[in-house]
């Protein structure tokens, strides 16, 4: 949350769509693009913030698990991951690199 501004030559781009969208919902973070490489797990851990979810490019190979919940999310969809304080992991157990816009965010309060 420490990185919140938005960087100038971004602006004319879909990504300041994104970020005006959600940031007028909840306080945003620093957004960022996370690739994912085939037959590759994260360790189980947890967030100092929750984590908006936008799958780019993915497969059928993926999951996401949050404490006893294993979901997988389609391109393009949406998911709101209260990870804050959850234990959680992400596995891309396909053949195909995954590729996911993570926006960490903090409800308005």
């Amino acid at each position: 949350m420490d990185y919140s501004d938005f960087i100038p030559e971004f602006n004319h781009t879909y990504f300041k769509e994104i970020y005006d969208y959600f940031n007028s919902l909840v306080n945003v973070g620093r957004i960022r693009l996370i690739k994912s490489f085939p037959q590759q797990c994260l360790s189980w851990h947890a967030d100092n913030d929750d984590k908006i979810h936008i799958p780019i490019k993915t497969n059928i190979g993926v999951r996401m698990i949050v404490e006893d919940e294993v979901i997988h999310m389609s391109a393009g969809s949406t998911t709101i991951m209260r990870t804050n304080k959850n234990k959680h992991s992400a596995m891309n157990g396909g053949d195909a690199e995954r590729v996911h816009l993570v926006i960490p965010f903090k409800d308005k309060t």
